[in-house]
């Protein structure tokens, strides 16, 4: 099941963000997640750029949402964006279980690619 499809199935409406806009800032609590439909967004944290999602269909604010803890990197759009906004992302996983299993592959995924990027910069360092 796409998640894309999903969203639009459930009447979620697309909104355009404005390059510049801000949908996360690193410490704020648990907010809305946002799955990206266009566009691009710059993810920073520590003020250090860490990565930038381009994807349709990438998402963001899921782990602060899921672990309900603050929101780890603030995250802008580098353009003009479309997102959907997922308010209750724990509830819409819920409703949608088949989901869970796409974006644990894509979280694993992101976290594969980290882990690939920090052993590279250990063996810069030695």
């Amino acid at each position: 099941m796409n998640l894309l499809r999903t969203l639009e199935n459930f009447c979620y409406k697309a909104q355009p963000m404005a390059a510049g806009t801000v949908f996360l800032k690193e410490g704020d609590c648990p907010c809305p997640t946002y799955v990206l439909i266009s566009g691009s967004v710059k993810v920073t944290a520590g003020g250090v750029e860490i990565g930038i999602f381009k994807n349709p269909g990438d998402t963001f604010g899921e782990m602060a949402a899921i672990l309900e803890q603050p929101v780890s990197a603030t995250v802008e759009a580098v353009e003009n964006s479309v997102v959907y906004v997922i308010n209750n992302f724990q509830e819409f996983l819920s409703k949608n279980p088949t989901l869970c299993i796409e974006l644990l592959k894509k979280s694993y995924n992101r976290l594969s690619q980290m882990n690939k990027g920090v052993n590279i910069m250990l063996k810069l360092i030695k």
